[in-house]
């Protein structure tokens, strides 16, 4: 059942973040490829809260908690076989001093980078997968939000979305990796079966070293918008605003553009593994944006839910409870809960009733 899971819900992850406006006097650009760390954002250092990120004016912010880990159960209904446990999500967020050049600014307040991460492990039988999704922001125009997917075990890929404004626009690179098929690599070649055949090129095998990067396909006329990850830290933070009944965005899929609608519903009591919750509904909806009328695929959203995604959070601190949707499964759709099991560095506010 976990290789089944596995495969229709993608990653498993549930990382929390959202976009920062670049700060004037920030340092040199970093290479995301030379810095693996999943960071983001723009804060004193100091400050013992939450990091609050502005989306503009009339958006609602990000807000990264500095230290908290939340941990998720994830469970499909299967109708009369029951709804059986097929996964665990673990994600953290924190914030952490972000390196500036001493000679920029020397009085200027310390940067500070915030980091979400999600990691799903499972197995089945003889396949393994091991999940790692994060996204970052950084206090600079370019690279100045980060999103990376990595799997490894039986399969191995990986994919980086980099979103940014480069010489004053906004611009959209993305890169996956692929297999190496026909290099010149002695290390990639394997025996022939036959005792008087030469050593040959794989094909298409499923060892990480056998990997590499393809170019990066850029695209600098797509409307400014974040990824999904992003928009699920905008619906947290739509809770403190309960005059908020509705919020737009564009989400960027690959190099695709998608409008995401976040719509605040109803109250509800929720009993979860980690407790009895009073939580808020907010639902995510997608659509192509005005102009856009392509062939593409439906979104897929978080957990590889397709479609309407609910989530319901904490109706007072907008810690996420429960999450709830559909998963293609070949012809059927399959109905998806996912749990809040336990957690650390919560709010004071946030406990069971």
């Amino acid at each position: 059942m976990l290789l089944t899971t596995a495969v229709l819900l993608g990653p498993l992850l549930l990382p929390f973040l959202g976009t920062a406006a670049a700060r004037p006097g920030s340092p040199a650009p970093q290479d995301p490829a030379e810095d693996p760390a999943p960071v983001l954002a723009d804060a004193p250092a100091d400050a013992g809260g939450p990091l609050t990120v502005s989306r503009g004016e009339h958006s609602v912010p990000i807000v990264i908690p500095r230290r908290e880990m939340l941990v998720f159960d994830v469970s499909i209904d299967l109708g009369v076989l029951g709804s059986p446990k097929v996964g665990e999500v673990a994600f953290h967020s924190r914030v952490d001093p972000f390196p500036q050049l001493l000679a920029e600014e020397p009085d200027a307040p310390p940067l500070v980078r915030g980091s979400v991460m999600a990691i799903a492990v499972g197995h089945y039988a003889f396949y393994e997968v091991r999940d790692e999704l994060s996204t970052q922001i950084l206090p600079q125009d370019w690279p100045h939000f980060i999103n990376r997917k990595v799997q490894t075990g039986t399969e191995n890929r990986k994919r980086e979305l980099t979103l940014g404004t480069r010489e004053g626009v906004f611009t959209v690179s993305y890169r996956a990796d692929a297999h190496c098929h026909g290099c010149d690599d002695p290390a990639h070649f394997v025996p022939s079966a036959l005792p008087w055949g030469d050593d040959y090129h794989c094909d298409s095998c499923r060892r990480a070293e056998h990997r590499h990067w393809r170019p990066a396909r850029t695209k600098e006329d797509l409307p400014e918008g974040i990824d999904m990850l992003s928009a699920t830290m905008v619906a947290r933070a739509m809770i403190a605003r309960p005059e908020v009944r509705e919020e737009r965005m564009i989400v960027i899929d690959k190099l695709t553009p998608w409008e995401v609608k976040l719509s605040r519903g109803e109250t509800r009591r929720h009993e979860v593994e980690a407790g009895t919750f009073d939580t808020a509904l907010v639902r995510f909806t997608t659509g192509r944006p005005p102009g856009y009328h392509d062939d593409k695929k439906d979104f897929s959203g978080l957990f590889g839910i397709h479609g309407t995604i609910s989530m319901w959070f904490e109706a007072s601190t907008g810690v996420p409870v429960l999450i709830t949707g559909t998963v293609p499964a070949g012809p059927v759709d399959l109905d998806v809960r996912i749990e809040l099991k336990s957690y650390t560095g919560t709010p004071p506010e946030f406990h069971p009733r």
